[in-house]
């Protein structure tokens, strides 16, 4: 989740289904351009996070279909919130799977976040999780 999130400068978070293992990182992204607005939303986000792994069987149905999806602001399953949307995909490691998310503002790149959620996935789905993180390290 420290990588995606360094390259995307969003809060990424990666949860193994199985396990309830959850990594997440970059909420400290989300606060550089926080206003008066958005704190609401933000907070929010913060909570979704604290209680990803809870929510991530749910999220997981939504998924089954195997395409990387994006919502925004409202439309997202899990923050409902105006002002940050997420692009989330499934990923499935031999007998684990589980979630790789990216969330940020509204304004965010979605071609390239999308693309990096999908090479991320791909890594997780190909390579394990030891090898999938030495591979990404090269990018």
């Amino acid at each position: 989740a420290k990588l995606i999130s360094t390259v995307s400068g969003y809060a990424a978070v990666i949860v193994n289904a199985k396990t309830g293992e959850t990594s997440e990182f970059g909420l400290t992204n989300l606060l550089k351009d926080v206003d008066k607005e958005n704190i609401d939303d933000l907070c929010k986000v913060a909570e979704t996070l604290d209680y990803i792994d809870e929510q991530c069987d749910d999220l997981m149905k939504d998924l089954n279909d195997g395409q990387t999806h994006i919502y925004i602001g409202q439309d997202n399953p899990i923050t409902q919130t105006k002002n940050y949307s997420m692009v989330v995909s499934k990923y499935q490691s031999g007998d684990d799977e589980g979630i790789v998310a990216l969330i940020g503002p509204k304004n965010m790149k979605y071609d390239k976040n999308k693309s990096l959620i999908d090479y991320v996935k791909k890594l997780l789905g190909g390579a394990g999780k030891v090898g999938a993180f030495v591979t990404v390290v090269g990018i």
